[in-house]
């Protein structure tokens, strides 16, 4: 059996494993074993609930979280010397030979351990959770989670490792109607209208306000420059059309058709 298909039958073979492990733990009116929604995992932790977790080889990590109450009925010694792990490794063995058992596979577990319940059901990013309830009449007092990997093995290709011999492609020119730089008629430029530079300490610039002079690198009446994604392609001179500025082109830069650089 793959771990896909392990995987896959979970939630039930989780909740006999829960049975298992229920039947290590004080019974006080009868256990009943509850299926937890995957998307609800805030109703997977028991209230103040302490835990244990073992590692186990190609399935994931198996976690028993119990509430505060049986924490306390399972712990081993006089306080304050009391031992959960000591408590729950019975129960938490028990749940891995059920496993075992119901996958048909010998699962090494590793060497389990206390830690935060809170912690120790959040998944990580790649991984999932499926979980059971164990409940005491109406009180949540166990809950057994196994966090997976949430990846499904890869499916093999029947075909894989075999020979194809495919016809050589052909190399067609493709037919362009019109100029090939007609295909960017359409793309957004940027254009922008550059009066003139000038450079200046920071300080300087610091202390501009309102009614402030900047000197340019330009003579008045000069051209001014236009440019096309920061690239300049020609010059001109400012011009009002209908109370706004335009500008009117008087040498396109690198023009080498007919006239020359000036525009007429």
């Amino acid at each position: 059996m793959t771990t896909t298909q392990m995987l896959s039958t979970m939630a039930p073979t989780l909740g006999v494993a829960a049975e298992q492990a229920a039947t290590a733990l004080p019974e006080l009116n009868g256990w009943l074993v509850e299926h937890i929604d995957p998307q609800n995992r805030s109703s997977a932790q028991p209230p103040s609930a302490q835990a244990v977790q073992v590692e186990v080889e190609g399935l994931g990590r198996l976690v028993l979280a119990v509430a505060g109450p049986l924490a306390r009925a399972v712990q081993v010694g006089p306080p304050p010397a009391e031992d959960l792990l000591d408590g729950l490794e019975t129960a938490l063995a028990r749940a891995v030979a059920s496993l075992s058992t119901s996958l048909g596979t010998d699962l090494q577990p590793g060497e389990p351990r206390e830690v935060g319940a809170d912690v120790a059901m959040l998944p990580a990013t790649g991984e999932a959770v499926t979980a059971v309830r164990l409940l005491d009449g109406e009180s949540h007092v166990a809950t057994l989670a196994l966090i997976h990997l949430d990846e499904p093995e890869p499916i093999a290709d029947p075909h894989d490792g075999e020979e194809h011999e495919f016809l050589p492609l052909q190399h067609a020119p493709a037919e362009i109607a019109g100029h090939p730089l007609e295909l960017l008629s359409d793309v957004e430029l940027g254009v922008t209208v550059e009066l003139g530079r000038t450079r200046m300490l920071l300080r300087d610039i610091l202390q501009l306000a309102p009614g402030s002079v900047i000197e340019l690198d330009r003579a008045a009446g000069g051209p001014v420059d236009l440019l096309v994604n920061n690239t300049l392609i020609a010059r001109g001179e400012v011009v009002v059309i209908d109370e706004e500025f335009g500008i009117r082109i008087t040498e396109v830069v690198g023009y080498g058709g007919p006239g020359g650089g000036k525009a007429k």
